[in-house]
């Protein structure tokens, strides 16, 4: 019941009211999200962030979080056609913070994700049109983007899955890894709501893959 305590009262939210403490709305979800583990905690996360772009329409945040509120829901949703309803709806959220100005680098991350939770339902089917799809979107953002950590670890962890044969493999994608790690501890933002997170994410993979390779 706890993470209902502030999910609840936003829903019951007028626009209005919404509008007069984005911040403070903004950040209560956040701190929710950090805890967010179920299914039913990224879905209802997912639709007050949605509530709280609608309300606040010239902001990407809420449809960032939206999104990838969703995606964290696809990859732990079990279905192949509930999965891929979900990760329908994140990519629309996607569409629609690109549409108010979302930065093109962290939204390619988002895609990314999402493209590898339609992967997930079907790996040898999918893979081989989302792998590199996924890998070329990925590297294309690291072009622009060289110093976001989050678009380099997510390249490197694409990269690690993708068959020698095809480029890839852990000898292309540890570098990457690791170089994400560098740059998530120098990386910095004056924006209090720009995505934080991955840090810990590429130190786990980085330790997993690590063993699996001595």
């Amino acid at each position: 019941m706890k993470k209902l305590f502030f999910i609840l009262p936003v829903l019951l939210l007028g626009f209005n009211l919404i509008g007069q403490d984005y911040a403070g709305t903004m950040q209560s979800c956040l701190e929710q999200l950090g805890s967010a583990a179920t299914e039913s905690d990224y879905s209802e996360l997912a639709t007050t962030f949605e509530r709280i772009g609608l309300a606040e329409q010239d902001k990407w945040h809420p449809f960032y979080y939206q999104a990838f509120c969703l995606i964290a829901k696809g990859f732990i949703a079990e279905g192949a056609e509930k999965k891929d309803q979900i990760i329908d709806a994140a990519e629309t959220a996607i569409k629609k913070a690109a549409s108010v100005g979302g930065p093109e680098a962290e939204l390619a991350v988002l895609q990314a994700r999402a493209n590898q939770a339609r992967l997930s339902v079907d790996p040898v089917t999918r893979g081989m049109q989302l792998g590199p799809k996924t890998t070329m979107l990925l590297a294309e953002a690291r072009a622009k983007a060289p110093d976001n950590p989050r678009v380099t670890y997510l390249l490197g962890q694409n990269i690690f899955y993708t068959p020698a044969a095809f480029g890839g493999g852990p000898d292309k994608a540890i570098p990457l890894v690791e170089k994400s790690i560098e740059l998530f501890k120098t990386y910095k933002t004056d924006d209090p709501f720009a995505p934080k997170w991955g840090q810990e994410q590429a130190e786990a993979f980085l330790k997993s893959v690590n063993k699996e390779n001595r």
